[in-house]
């Protein structure tokens, strides 16, 4: 039987509320250290009920949208919709790790020193340290990050429709692009998606696949504002500001999709194969070995 650690003042609380600090950081980071200080006590003092409300209204707040732009339009997936994703893909792989979690194997993937190697309750605080997202496996001599490790799974076990979401929702790249020749394909499959309940109808999907199927030029995606293509960070412009102001809007079109052009694994392709698409060879399936 493993041994869990000696209990501290306050017991299996205290040590529950340390496997959300570090959700706090994640998710707290753009906020100054005072809100993650009280943010921190009011899940001391109140327990965890009130934490949940504190993170999903954080999660609402700084999870950014999915933006289609072409030169003279633009349509976005919901902040609503991106969670919705997130949380299939989280319990996609939860499940297919469910055998190696409950009899506790898994445990040789985790880093040093985790605070889950000795966990009384693993299962549970798995499950959290998991959707947190902020560490990473050790496979190999290296870490996995969680994250990458989730979508490769999504990409690797779903088919053509999951794949693609799987595809839009991880963030490898800080910016992609559609090539005409496959923005049909691509919404065909967006609506097959919506038909079989994956995407959500109302959270943004419809204008996209509208956009898409109108497109006559490359659709660029972008993360974050749905005003954040083209900008001259983007175009790398090195003139005065007001002079990219002064530029016409298709040569500013131009500049901007240049350098997106260049970026590694950028193009979205209606073509999937079984190669990995996030971050190094490895899924959820390699940790059942």
């Amino acid at each position: 039987m493993v041994q869990g650690r000696g209990k501290n003042k306050g017991g299996t609380k205290h040590r529950n509320i340390c496997i959300f600090r570090p959700m706090l950081g994640f998710c707290l980071f753009p906020c100054s250290l005072i809100h993650l200080i009280v943010v921190n006590e009011v899940c001391r003092v109140f327990g965890h009920g009130l934490f949940w409300i504190c993170l999903k209204f954080i999660i609402r707040v700084f999870m950014n949208t999915i933006n289609f732009h072409t030169e003279g339009d633009v349509a976005s997936i919901s902040v609503n919709e991106r969670k919705k994703i997130s949380d299939i893909v989280n319990n996609l792989v939860l499940g297919c790790l469910h055998s190696v979690i409950e009899d506790g194997s898994i445990r040789r993937y985790l880093p040093d020193k985790c605070h889950l190697m000795h966990s009384k309750n693993f299962t549970r605080e798995f499950h959290a340290w998991f959707k947190a997202g902020r560490d990473g496996f050790q496979i190999n001599g290296g870490s996995i990050n969680i994250v990458d490790m989730a979508y490769n799974t999504a990409m690797a076990m779903g088919n053509h429709v999951v794949a693609l979401i799987a595809k839009l929702q991880s963030r490898e790249a800080t910016f992609r692009y559609i090539l005409p020749e496959d923005c049909k394909t691509i919404s065909y499959l967006l609506k097959a998606g919506m038909q079989s309940g994956l995407c959500s109808k109302g959270e943004g999907w419809e204008k996209i696949c509208e956009l898409l199927n109108g497109a006559e030029e490359p659709v660029v995606i972008s993360y974050g504002k749905a005003d954040g293509f083209p900008t001259k960070e983007v175009a790398r412009w090195s003139g005065y500001p007001e002079s990219w102001d002064n530029l016409p809007e298709k040569e500013k079109w131009r500049l901007a999709f240049y350098q997106v052009g260049f970026a590694k694994d950028s193009k979205v392709s209606s073509e999937f194969d079984c190669r990995y698409k996030c971050g190094v060879m490895v899924n959820a399936l390699h940790l059942l070995k």
